[in-house]
């Protein structure tokens, strides 16, 4: 398995010159977004949001910009262990 750097990673990397443009579930985004410590479920295309959730018709579909503002606590990927987990003992 590859190395992860901040370079290779999977997902968004972005810089705070960059804005990411994101769709989530119009009732996740007036009430769930603040107001539930789990948050809400940001998609990167209006396909994945309708494919993942079949209630957009009542609940409508917002398209979102995130940017980052700053890193809070910058990361150390070179911490993280990538190296996957053995499979489950009687599996090859």
């Amino acid at each position: 398995m590859p190395i992860l750097t901040q370079d290779t990673q999977p997902g968004l990397s972005l810089t705070n010159d960059d804005v990411a443009v994101v769709f989530a579930c119009g009732v996740n985004w007036q009430y769930h977004l603040l107001n539930d410590p789990d948050g809400t479920k940001l998609y990167g295309s209006e396909q994945d949001l309708r494919d993942a959730c079949p209630g957009v018709r009542e609940c409508g579909i917002v398209e979102l910009e995130v940017r980052v503002r700053r890193w809070v606590q910058p990361q150390d990927i070179a911490g993280l262990n990538t190296t996957p987990p053995p499979p489950p003992s009687g599996e090859a």
